[in-house]
């Protein structure tokens, strides 16, 4: 047990240990932080996602900026071809032309290929051609013949002539007038033929007690493309039978 000089006698005051020098002193300030770092990581690895997601923004719809009404372009009449000018008919070469009629000659009218230059081009030529023939074909004949040239019609060598009348001798007189035409030392004509065909019959009220029309066919072939209509362009005519034919 302690005696009562044991309590008067003081005690000497504890000396607090040295701190660490040296390489044990670093260590004893590091190591606190470190052990700090270590405990977040830990923490970190087990609480903390690694990914956060982010917010999505809210979808807005994007308004179509609306634009200004477009004015139709004027369209320049100068600068458009004209499909006139995009068939624009070329004469060919005679050895060409001969190469077509040994190909077409002696085919029908009808199975004859269609060129649209060569029908742009001989089309209004046939038809003027027709109408001089008759011309001159009843010229200083009798005012009463009707022979008519109904329609006319290109392919690629030839073409077609399709006429009416009234009598049949007519319509003989005006197949010489193309006959002739593919005689002598420059013929016009390469080639004709022609046939008779019936005609459209007249409706039933028709009043006129003449018969129908005679119809005939006549396909002609020109001796070169584009050919000049000239006066060396001539019928000939007997007005013999015209005017002794009666009612033929």
């Amino acid at each position: 047990m302690p005696t009562a000089n044991d309590e008067a006698t003081p005690r000497a005051p504890a000396r607090r240990a040295a701190p660490p020098k040296g390489w044990r002193g670093v260590i004893a300030w590091v190591a606190p932080f470190v052990l700090a770092g270590l405990a977040f990581n830990v923490h970190a690895s087990l609480h903390i996602p690694r990914k956060l997601p982010l917010p999505h923004p809210a979808k807005t719809k994007k308004k179509k900026a609306t634009q200004p009404a477009k004015t139709p372009a004027k369209r320049n009449k100068t600068t458009q071809p004209t499909n006139k000018a995009a068939v624009k008919p070329t004469p060919r070469s005679a050895r060409r032309l001969d190469a077509l009629w040994r190909r077409y000659g002696d085919k029908p009218y009808a199975r004859e290929p269609l060129d649209s230059s060569f029908e742009t081009g001989h089309r209004a030529i046939v038809q003027r051609l027709a109408t001089q023939v008759r011309q001159d074909t009843f010229h200083g004949a009798p005012s009463n013949h009707q022979l008519t040239v109904v329609s006319s019609s290109c392919r690629t060598i030839r073409c077609m002539l399709i006429v009416h009348a009234q009598h049949r001798y007519e319509i003989e007189l005006f197949a010489d007038s193309l006959f002739a035409l593919k005689r002598g030392d420059a013929p016009l004509l390469r080639a004709v033929e022609g046939r008779f065909e019936e005609a459209e019959t007249r409706s039933s009220d028709s009043s006129s007690d003449e018969p129908p029309p005679l119809a005939a066919h006549f396909t002609i072939a020109f001796t070169h493309d584009l050919p000049k209509l000239d006066d060396s362009v001539k019928g000939y005519v007997d007005p013999t039978p015209l005017d002794n034919a009666g009612d033929n």
